[in-house]
């Protein structure tokens, strides 16, 4: 197995797992604020920090202090708008979802802390890292908004498990493309922003494949987040 499906399969390993601690702390917010848009926009919040701040970072390494000034600030008005979103939550709740912000700032600023020691950039910071996040952030918002309408138009269980199962299917199929992600390093060593600038200019044009990539890996990660919303549910 080459270097670039390891780092893939880590970073896919790592992101569900941050994913499904996340979905139960937003399980928790459908049951007592009987809101799935709220859990959405609640999901959002905790994913700004790893989607936004290393598509930007990497290109101005050499403001770390900046950047760490930023991360400080960015981090207090978020915990202050996650309490007021939250309302008046039981303190476990509070304390959960501090937690797994913490974690996704973490995420953040891996790549400029891998910077400020080793003075290089680590593999991969391109267009697999950008589309390995979006994959999993993004269903992360539409996956309490899909079951909350799953159950408005089905409300059985069985259903909506011959409907998971139907989606493992179409991933199952879906997986072998996956190596289409991956086959391409020197475009995954291109930082992200470089690159786009490249596709504005006409110089190159991979648009249409990349956003075939994110659709693939979206299929992979909504089946299992909508499972895992089905097990909490039965959750006390």
């Amino acid at each position: 197995m080459s270097s670039s499906y390891r780092i893939f399969y880590v970073r896919l390993l790592s992101g569900l797992i941050h994913q499904l601690m996340i979905l139960f702390g937003v399980f928790q917010i459908i049951k007592t604020q009987n809101s799935p848009l709220l859990a959405g926009l609640l999901g959002l919040f905790l994913f700004i920090p790893s989607l936004i701040v290393p598509l930007v970072a990497v290109q101005y390494f050499k403001r770390i202090t900046a950047i760490g000034r930023a991360f400080v600030f960015t981090h207090l008005i978020y915990f202050v708008a996650l309490v007021l979103i939250l309302g008046n939550p039981n303190d476990d709740l509070i304390l959960w979802y501090t937690a797994v912000f913490i974690a996704s700032v973490a995420r953040a600023i891996r790549v400029p802390f891998h910077y400020a020691i080793l003075k290089q950039l680590p593999h991969p910071v391109g267009r697999l890292a950008v589309i390995n996040n979006l994959s999993w952030q993004v269903p992360i918002v539409l996956a309490p908004l899909l079951l909350t309408g799953l159950n408005q138009l089905f409300g059985s269980i069985s259903v909506k498990v011959c409907l998971l199962l139907l989606s493992t299917l179409v991933v199952s199929i879906s997986l072998p493309l996956i190596k289409h992600t991956v086959k391409s390093p020197s475009l995954d060593r291109q930082p992200f922003l470089s690159e786009m600038k490249n596709q504005l200019r006409g110089t190159r044009r991979i648009w249409v494949p990349a956003g075939a990539d994110l659709l693939i890996m979206m299929m992979v990660h909504l089946p299992v987040l909508i499972g895992s919303l089905l097990l909490f549910e039965q959750l006390p």
